[in-house]
């Protein structure tokens, strides 16, 4: 039987969103945790504990079970990141899946943050009436996957791609997981708040992409510049998987989705001159449906899928007594 009610966690680089996600892909009730709020991983587990406690009520029945969504790759079985948490320290604390399950009762697992997010666009959004698509998921830094034949392409034991790791720009003297000029280094968030602070002369800290999407919108010349780098690096990455899959819609999400076509446009202007020109008259280029949202949905769908598992994806759930 499909739950009714599922709690959903989307752990991103500056918060994490909680919510409740019904049946149909539907958030009816979310809330957020702002990381400046958090000294620890204790602190972690208590905030989201809280916060998903007082979210139950505000429906007519019990969520059942936790997805939760995460940067990087955790042992599905135990919950505990073995990669990745590089933009989100507090996750090495411990396994946020078990300690939620066993504060709240109910059974939990975790994924990959930009896999959810794919999967709840496959499932309830703009990938669901396509066989083939990317989603490149724009935050703090950059992550991303693959479907191919509506199935999310993965490694070896379940592992994630990292679309972040992707070298752009050979020898750029940026570095990040061992290597130069990636596509996380290069378009990321976090990197192009910092690459703008350098010019303005301001604390990269007090920044962020809304910010700079105002004053590009005001006239600011290097705000501007800096949204159009980004937009030539997402172009660059999606013309290169189009070029490799012949994927016919390539997705933008995380954060930065929510700028719309003020991103968008620069994506499709720079994508002819990274894509085989008989490729690209048929790639679309578009935003999630679900914004921000497309995380908690996917997280949701995917404990859905691993409590009535399908042919090929039997992922046991992490049971609260599963580690006492």
């Amino acid at each position: 039987m499909t739950p009714e009610f599922l709690f959903a966690v989307d752990v991103g680089g500056s918060s994490v969103k909680l919510g409740i996600v019904d049946g149909n892909g539907v958030v009816v009730a979310k809330s957020a945790l702002p990381f400046r709020s958090l000294a620890s991983f204790e602190a972690l587990v208590e905030g989201a504990a809280e916060s998903l406690d007082a979210l139950a009520r505000t429906v007519s029945a019990a969520p059942e079970a936790i997805g939760i969504a995460a940067p990087g790759y955790a042992d599905p079985a135990t919950g505990l990141p073995l990669d990745g948490t590089g933009n989100v320290p507090l996750l090495k604390g411990g396994s946020l899946a078990a300690e939620l399950a066993r504060r709240l009762n109910v059974p939990a697992a975790t994924d990959n943050d930009a896999i959810s997010a794919t999967l709840g666009e496959l499932e309830f959004g703009v990938g669901r009436r396509v066989s083939s698509f990317a989603l490149i998921t724009v935050g703090t830094g950059i992550g991303g996957a693959l479907v191919i034949d509506r199935r999310i392409v993965r490694g070896r034991d379940g592992k994630p791609p990292e679309f972040g790791a992707m070298v752009l720009e050979p020898g750029h003297p940026y570095q990040r997981y061992g290597l130069h000029g990636t596509f996380e280094d290069l378009a990321g968030g976090k990197a192009v708040i910092a690459a703008y602070a350098a010019e303005t002369g301001e604390a990269a800290e007090d920044l962020n992409m809304s910010l700079l999407r105002e004053r590009a919108l005001a006239g600011d010349a290097r705000a501007d510049a800096a949204f159009e780098t980004m937009g030539r690096y997402i172009a660059q990455a999606f013309g290169t998987m189009i070029n490799l899959t012949a994927i016919e819609l390539c997705v933008v999400g995380g954060g930065i989705s929510l700028a719309g076509g003020f991103l968008l446009d620069r994506i499709r202007r720079h994508l002819r001159a990274n894509t085989w020109p008989y490729l690209f008259d048929d790639a679309r280029i578009l935003a999630t449906e679900h914004g921000n949202d497309s995380g908690l949905i996917g997280a949701a769908a995917m404990v859905r899928r691993r409590l009535n598992p399908v042919a090929g994806e039997n992922v046991p759930v992490i049971k609260p007594s599963a580690f006492g």
